[in-house]
C-alpha cells in the first residue's frame, strides 16, 4: 500500500507560487524596458528631426545670402520649433552662416564657412557646433 505525504502537496503549491512570480517580473522587467527603449528612441528621433532642420535652414541662409548680399539672417518659428540663422563677416568677403533650431528645451546648431575665392564663392562642408 501506497501511503500519501501530505507535505508533497504543500510543496507543489510553494513552487507553483515561485514559478508565477518569477514569471511575473520577468514579464514586469521586460515591459518597463520596452517602454523605456521607446522613450529613449523618440528623444534620438526627435534630435534628429531638429538636426534636419537646422540643416535646411543653413542651406536656405546660404541661398539667400547668395541672392542678397546684405542678408544677415532671421528667426523663423514654425509650429513649435524656431528657428536662426545668422551671416557674420569674418573678413573681406568670407562669411560665417550659422543655423540654430530649437523646439522644448533641445537644440541643435549647424554651420558652415563661405570663402570668396577668385570672384566664386566656396563653401566648407557642414559641421555641427
Amino acid at each position: 500500500m501506497i501511503e500519501k505525504n501530505l507535505n508533497s502537496s504543500g510543496q507543489a503549491v510553494i513552487v507553483l507560487v515561485l514559478v508565477v512570480a518569477i514569471v511575473v517580473l520577468m514579464f514586469t522587467h521586460v515591459t518597463i524596458l520596452s517602454f523605456s527603449s521607446i522613450q529613449t528612441s523618440d528623444e534620438y528621433t526627435s534630435g534628429e528631426f531638429i538636426q534636419m532642420k537646422a540643416e535646411g535652414y543653413l542651406e536656405s541662409a546660404a541661398i539667400r545670402y547668395l541672392r542678397d548680399s546684405t542678408y544677415t539672417g532671421e528667426t523663423l518659428n514654425e509650429g513649435a520649433y524656431s528657428c536662426t540663422m545668422e551671416v557674420q563677416n569674418i573678413g573681406g568677403n568670407d562669411r560665417d552662416l550659422t543655423s540654430t533650431c530649437s523646439r522644448g528645451g533641445r537644440a541643435r546648431t549647424v554651420g558652415m564657412q563661405a570663402i570668396y575665392n577668385a570672384g566664386v564663392f566656396e563653401f566648407s562642408a557642414m559641421e555641427q557646433r
